[in-house]
């Protein structure tokens, strides 16, 4: 019981400051649309990894071993097979492959994720 003075006392003391607090702060309240757009703003110059998997495979471990500069690797996918652009693990996107600005791109087809 001799701590009960001594609990009691921080107590009254933090009712008494949340009390001040909540008199003297001008609290704006907000919508979750308006959070969800703050968050948004706040996030929207940041950069994200895009991987873009051309196609998934299976070899023996001894192929593997024995694969040298110039090899092809068969993935049994026809040319105009989709890409797909995964970022932190989920599917975003898909697409074509293609050439922008003399460089390999993939041309966006259809979006999986609704902003």
């Amino acid at each position: 019981m001799r701590n009960w003075p001594h609990f009691a006392r921080h107590t009254a003391l933090l009712s008494a400051t949340r009390r001040t607090w909540s008199a003297s702060s001008s609290v704006r309240h907000t919508s979750g649309e308006d959070k969800a757009e703050e968050i948004f703003d706040s996030l929207r110059d940041s950069d994200l990894e895009i991987i873009a998997e051309l196609a998934r495979t299976k070899l023996q471990l001894s192929d593997i071993y024995h694969l040298n500069v110039g090899d092809v690797v068969d993935i049994k996918q026809p040319k105009d097979t989709p890409i797909y652009l995964n970022i932190s693990g989920r599917r975003w996107f898909d697409g074509r492959m293609g050439i922008y600005n003399k460089q390999m791109a993939v041309k966006i087809g259809e979006t999986y994720i609704k902003a």
